[in-house]
């Protein structure tokens, strides 16, 4: 597309918005307006479509999926492949904050660990961990805070 030589500022504006429109030949004036929150996605080929990301999710695409606002179970699932061996490596700290209820239980062959605020079990601080082996639950106290 050739500049022209002298246009007032807002003709500018249409010149170079109807360039961004007609980009590579692909006409993105075909989705309308963009409500708040929203990006542009393309699923195939010249599909461009807007894509309303509502809070708390992350834009991605799961395996053999089209590109979507991933919920938080979504991306734990996608997390949870780089994960397949079933190991974690972590550099720095990891910091979990108390809570004022004792989770439920872990599924057979899993287990939980939190810290108590003293709400429930335990004293503000304890941390504690539980542990299903075979469908049989244990708990134990890994620390005291006030014993220290």
């Amino acid at each position: 597309m050739p500049l022209p030589e002298k246009l007032p500022f807002r003709r500018w504006w249409e010149y170079i918005a109807g360039g961004i429109l007609n980009m590579g030949g692909h006409n993105l004036s075909n989705v309308g307006n963009f409500d708040a929150n929203t990006i542009l996605k393309a699923d195939s080929n010249n599909t461009p479509v807007a894509l309303t990301i509502a809070e708390q999710r992350i834009v991605g695409r799961i395996t053999a999926g089209v590109i979507t606002a991933l919920t938080a179970a979504q991306v734990n699932t996608l997390l949870a492949t780089f994960l397949a061996d079933g190991s974690v490596e972590m550099t720095g700290a990891f910091t979990q904050q108390p809570l004022s209820a004792d989770p439920g239980d872990p599924d057979a062959g899993n287990w939980t660990f939190w810290i108590s605020d003293g709400t429930d079990t335990g004293n503000a601080g304890d941390l504690w961990v539980k542990v299903n082996v075979n469908g049989t639950v244990k708990t134990w106290c890994l620390g005291q805070y006030n014993a220290h």
